[in-house]
């Protein structure tokens, strides 16, 4: 009876139900996007998000000549986007976003933000991000830290009024503003600050040991154990650029090295080839080259030096609009290195350059206005600022290398008009926070449930998600293949909200699209109701 008295009442919605099937075919042969890449912003965010961060950002393209109010309080615009932050209440928050339209039309929807202190983020991996917002009353801007979470494709938060400078090589902890010391684990203050910290100093970044034990910064090598000066080093290092070898032994600067054993400092110059500004400075795992960058008026270099002597091996420069350039960073394995320049306001230009470290040799780059500021995951995705092109091109590019490693391919955008005309001064904006294992053993590359304990690793349905963490099978007529039958009573509930609909997949308070999605992908598959 239960499923005649469904089938009649989704008959009756003959239109919504053509619209479903035809959803759900393009659903299942992939193409229901036409992009080949996924933006990110607070509209696409899931309807319901859990942070342990007490602040959560509206940032979003919106068309031109709207007026935005976020809980109906206008917000500004800039460069017809909006990014500003909304302050949270502990337990649950709804964020409405109403934009009028230059023709007075009205496009409304909200999110449900739960804020919870006691939120474990520890083991996730996270993006923090140094981002400048807008307030009212008096559109005053500040520049905070983004923090995004890669898997959940979703913002996090935002930490108003600090800027990030350093994240432990685990990922622990972060160094915000004033030396301040911060979990990534609850997202919250430890309480404790660096002794003499770098203090003015927009682009300050702090060099971390691979072991985890000991931060270096100015002239002071610190025991982040006991946040205490345990050396007063040689010499003092610049504020931003220097690096440390992978075994730790060696602190790099443009001018020579800190042995750390020993705390002497040797002369040796880095500097070969280098134009009059710099950009960044970096080190490769083997501990074989120096890579360098620098610009002036349009024109940007990038030079390999022999790390023993100095001597210059190679210098590049691609074309004449690699201006203000920025960090340099390394595959996982070494064989790739990234440098990233931003271009100029007049150029344009900007991009990445890629190096087989192999061979030395330049073998692409990768166009990119605005890519300054780079990042790179454990698994080798590159995250890299941007400022070009559409609106929606701008923000938080997430690169995929190719098995060509001249080859990139955007993946995603976290979309943040997160940058004013004079950014390009700004560099080490970016840093990445590793995943951490579940617990259950099982190496998190080939974990089916890699945030949630499940040494089982139990896939009853077959789509490569454990049942840990998989979202319930839409099997609603309790007859083991999901089919017509339960596409009927999905259709019978497509846009209701509230509580006890089995529709509701995702467990978010709606049924929509995140559900028809979850729904497409068990159709025809075996499981229990």
């Amino acid at each position: 009876m239960y499923r005649n008295e469904r089938g009649m009442k989704s008959c009756l919605k003959n239109k919504v139900l053509f619209f479903f099937v035809a959803s759900l075919i393009c659903l299942l042969s992939n193409k229901i996007f036409a992009e080949d890449y996924l933006l990110i912003d607070f509209q696409s965010s899931p309807s319901y998000i859990e942070t342990n961060i007490p602040a959560f950002p509206v940032t979003q393209s919106v068309p031109s000549g709207s007026t935005v109010y976020v809980n109906e309080v206008e917000v500004p615009q800039y460069s017809y986007s909006i990014f500003t932050p909304v302050d949270l209440l502990e337990g649950y928050n709804t964020v409405t976003v109403r934009i009028v339209k230059s023709d007075l039309s009205e496009i409304v929807y909200s999110k449900e933000i739960y804020y919870n202190p006691s939120y474990d983020t520890s083991y996730k991996e996270l993006l923090y991000v140094n981002s400048r917002y807008y307030v009212q009353p008096d559109n005053d801007d500040f520049w905070g830290t983004l923090v995004i979470d890669t898997n959940a494709n979703t913002f996090l938060g935002i930490i108003k009024e600090k800027r990030v400078h350093g994240i432990t090589r685990n990922g622990d902890e972060i160094i915000l503003d004033g030396g301040e010391r911060y979990s990534t684990g609850c997202n919250c203050y430890t309480g404790v600050t660096l002794p003499s910290p770098v203090t003015g100093v927009v682009n300050a970044r702090y060099i971390f040991s691979y072991d985890n034990q000991f931060v270096y910064y100015s002239n002071k090598k610190v025991d982040l154990a006991s946040n205490a000066v345990v050396e007063t080093l040689p010499i003092t290092l610049p504020s931003n650029r220097g690096d440390i070898t992978i075994d730790d032994s060696k602190l790099i600067i443009d001018t020579g090295y800190i042995d750390t054993s020993t705390n002497t400092f040797t002369s040796l110059s880095y500097r070969a080839g280098l134009h009059k500004y710099w950009g960044g400075l970096a080190i490769d795992p083997s501990s074989s080259y120096v890579l360098t960058s620098s610009y002036d008026w349009a024109d940007g270099y990038l030079c390999i030096v022999d790390a023993s002597d100095g001597a210059l091996l190679e210098r590049y420069k691609t074309n004449n609009k690699n201006d203000y350039e920025g960090d340099i960073l390394f595959s996982p394995d070494g064989s790739t290195a990234y440098s990233g320049a931003w271009g100029n306001t007049y150029y344009r230009g900007g991009g990445i350059r890629i190096v087989d470290m192999d061979t030395l040799d330049l073998v692409g780059k990768f166009n990119l206005n605005g890519a300054r500021s780079l990042s790179i995951s454990q698994d080798g995705k590159i995250y890299a600022s941007a400022f070009a092109g559409p609106l929606t091109h701008r923000g938080i590019v997430e690169l995929t290398p190719q098995e060509n490693p001249s080859v990139l391919e955007t993946t995603k955008i976290f979309y943040v008009s997160l940058m004013s005309t004079n950014s390009y001064y700004y560099k080490n904006m970016i840093y990445y926070k590793p995943p951490v294992e579940d617990g259950d053993n099982i190496d998190t590359a080939i974990d089916n449930c890699p945030d949630t304990y499940n040494p089982s690793q139990e896939d009853s349905d077959g789509d490569g998600v454990g049942n840990a963490c998989d979202a319930k099978c839409p099997c609603f007529d309790g007859i083991s293949v999901v089919d017509y039958i339960d596409f009927l009573i999905f259709a019978s509930e497509w846009n209701e909200t509230g509580e006890g609909f089995s529709s509701d997949i995702d467990g978010d308070g709606s049924v929509g699209l995140s559900d028809l999605t979850i729904f497409a992908r068990h159709w025809l598959s075996s499981c229990s109701g």
